[in-house]
């Protein structure tokens, strides 16, 4: 349901995204002086493609940590960082 005096957020679902190209969306408003402040966020489909650490911005450094942690039987890699940052990115 959409309430435009609350601030929701949320993703929009597959079916809508994939005709058009794009891998992910999320949307997000609050209300503002004047109406809504929206943001909106678009993952481009990029196929079966899948981008290498360093065309991600990795260091050599951290290429390397990653790929041994990748080797594990076991364990959990945990992304995090601020809006924007290329965690969704890395993560395909």
């Amino acid at each position: 349901q959409f309430y435009p005096n609350l601030h929701q957020d949320g993703r929009i679902a597959e079916r809508f995204l994939k005709p058009l190209g794009i891998f992910g969306a999320r949307y997000a408003h609050m209300p503002a002086v004047g109406g809504l402040y929206v943001v909106m966020r678009l993952i481009k489909d990029d196929g079966d493609a899948v981008p290498d650490f360093e065309s991600l911005g990795f260091l050599p450094d951290q290429v390397r940590v990653m790929k041994r942690l990748l080797r594990r039987p076991e364990g959990m890699m945990i992304l995090s960082g601020p809006t924007g940052s290329g965690k969704s990115t890395t993560l395909r």
